[in-house]
């Protein structure tokens, strides 16, 4: 007789293959806990930035905008650019 090649089914109990029902809940909810507090922490200080001193400029929106070649109905990107002489690209 050959020896068979197949390995016999491991039989687990009930108790080894799950976590009762009560305690995962409770780690569940303690994750849960850990992770709303580390979140509130993280975040950084609520005060408002004081305004920039009188005579200087603050950093904000550029004056221009950067549009695509789908907003002006083109299908290809424009290759033929022409230097305006305030400085534009047209």
């Amino acid at each position: 007789m050959a020896p068979s090649l197949t390995m016999p089914a491991l039989r687990l109990s009930p108790q080894s293959t799950s976590i009762r029902p009560a305690l995962r809940t409770l780690v569940i909810s303690l994750g849960c806990v850990v992770a709303v507090a580390l979140a509130s922490a993280a975040q950084g200080p609520t005060q408002l930035l004081a305004s920039a001193p009188e005579g200087q400029a603050e950093a904000g929106v550029p004056a221009f905008v950067v549009m695509g070649p789908e907003s002006m109905g083109l299908n290809s990107a424009p290759t033929d650019m022409h230097f305006l002489p305030d400085g534009r690209i047209l």
